[in-house]
């Protein structure tokens, strides 16, 4: 019971500061979409997703792997460790980043006109930039993750770094008159600004730089620890890019930018479901592998099944709601432009309940290091998701692209709970989630049809019915007392 009560406190915290920051999010999105229009939100889009590949091989699966390792090192006291831990990942990013930079300018030309579809000698220096600069600041995040600093988490990487972003936007539009530049560069420079301030705090309030950087050698056994455990991270976090960057990438080079500025609108609010499973993924992982270390079955058991149960209960609420209103909610947000987006839209929450079904799998995985079985699982997904991408995107575009992603994550629930099920001999479902489903598609079709006649009528009737679902649930005596004591200690 302690065990749940604790990660539902930091779970709340940053599933509510997640949320918030989300809807900011989403209002940002909203704002430079329309002024964009959809051809330059897509050439913006395709340069952030270039940015995140190249940072996310940059920076080859530590981000998964350092919460572990210092969490570990942490709860043995041992500070020296974990100084050249730190040390050994800032040199080590900083040379498969410059790498990359390297290859990508001998390589300028064949990118530009082959790949990027889009020439431009500030957008480019922007895409060099941003390699180092998101390489950096996923390193630094990690670190925070690390040390479990939530409220750095919430405040600075995903509060202010919105606020910041929108407020650059509109000064570089306002400065250079350049659209394209003012959607790129303020999302870098917002990232700039957001790692500074992490850097800062987590120098004065926890570990010392001046102490990790008294030298600047790499300890072979450290440097040996963390390629070793990091490359099937790397591995996992890389194939991931199939679902969400690398199919825009695809859209780009088959289609066009415009079809890409309509699949990222419908995928920012598709996935808007995604951050129940990301806050728990954020503070889950350190918490879970304490556990682990001090042989406490019982306690990664309880939180699995418990916040599976939770997501699944959101994404059902979600789901329906948007399911219903998909077109209604495209164009009063984005307006006419993007209205076609609804059709993506309705496939794409599909996909992200399919990938909040499986709960917090990939965190049990590594927790238990076994990132061999998540590379695995993440390998799946990528080739199925980069074949069906293949197949649909050149004759259905868009819509194969969002019907790619829906088959990808369906494959990597089943996957999943299957690899956790083998591994720790754990699942979260019973015969109950059958009868949840069932009532769920007969209220959704009644609530689909009231809406026909009154709009309000039909979303009316899908909350009712959700807060039912919620009532009736099979949450067990233990969970329902974290929650209610969660609750009064709240209030």
């Amino acid at each position: 019971m302690n065990s749940l009560f604790f990660l539902l406190q930091s779970f709340s915290f940053v599933f509510l500061g997640s949320g918030f920051a989300y809807v900011l999010g989403i209002i940002n999105h909203i704002i430079i979409s329309r002024i964009l229009g959809p051809s330059n939100l897509g050439i913006v889009v395709v340069g952030i997703s270039w940015i995140n590949i190249f940072s996310n091989i940059a920076t080859f699966g530590l981000v998964g792997y350092l919460p572990r390792i210092l969490s570990y090192y942490k709860s043995k006291h041992d500070n020296k460790s974990i100084y050249v831990i730190i040390r050994s990942s800032f040199i080590l990013v900083f040379i498969f980043a410059l790498l990359i930079s390297l290859l990508l300018m001998i390589f300028k030309d064949f990118f530009e006109k082959k790949i990027l579809k889009y020439s431009s000698f500030y957008f480019f220096l922007l895409l060099i930039l941003g390699n180092f600069l998101i390489s950096f600041y996923k390193i630094i995040s990690s670190f925070v993750r690390s040390f479990k600093q939530y409220i750095w988490k919430i405040i600075f990487e995903d509060i202010s770094f919105r606020i910041f972003r929108i407020f650059l936007f509109f000064f570089f539009l306002f400065l250079f008159k350049d659209k394209i530049f003012a959607g790129l560069g303020s999302y870098l420079s917002a990232y700039l600004i957001v790692s500074l301030v992490l850097l800062l705090l987590l120098h004065f309030k926890i570990v010392s730089f001046i102490e990790c950087f008294k030298n600047f050698s790499l300890s072979k056994k450290i440097t040996l620890e963390l390629i070793s455990n990091s490359w099937p991270l790397f591995l996992s976090a890389f194939s991931l890019l199939f679902i969400s960057n690398v199919t825009s990438l695809m859209l780009n080079i088959f289609k066009d930018s415009y079809s890409v500025g309509l699949f990222d609108v419908a995928f920012k609010l598709g996935f808007l479901l995604s951050f129940f499973a990301l806050s728990f993924q954020y503070t889950g992982l350190p918490i879970l592998t304490e556990y682990v270390a001090k042989n406490d079955s019982i306690s990664v058991k309880n939180l699995y099944i418990f916040f599976t149960k939770f997501l699944v209960l959101l994404s059902l609420l979600f789901c329906g709601i948007i399911l219903i209103y998909s077109k209604n909610i495209i164009f009063t947000l984005y307006g006419s432009d993007y209205v076609y987006s609804y059709m993506l839209l309705n496939i794409l929450v599909l996909a992200a309940s399919f990938r909040n079904f499986s709960g917090p799998g990939g965190n049990i995985l590594v927790a238990f290091n076994k990132t061999k079985l998540n590379l695995l699982m993440e390998l799946i997904t990528a080739l199925f998701s980069f074949s069906f991408n293949w197949l649909l995107i050149p004759k259905f575009g868009a819509m194969g692209s969002a019907f790619a992603i829906l088959f990808a994550y369906f494959i990597r629930s089943l996957v999943m709970c299957f690899l956790v099920y083998y591994t720790c001999k754990i699942h979260p479902f019973t015969k109950e989630y059958f009868l949840v489903f069932l009532y769920f598609l007969i209220s959704l079709g009644i609530s689909y049809w009231l809406s026909k006649f009154n709009y309000y009528l039909g979303f009316t009737f899908i909350l009712i019915f959700c807060f039912c679902l919620y009532l009736y649930f099979p949450f067990n005596r233990e969970e329902k007392e974290v929650f209610l004591s969660f609750l009064r200690i709240k209030k």
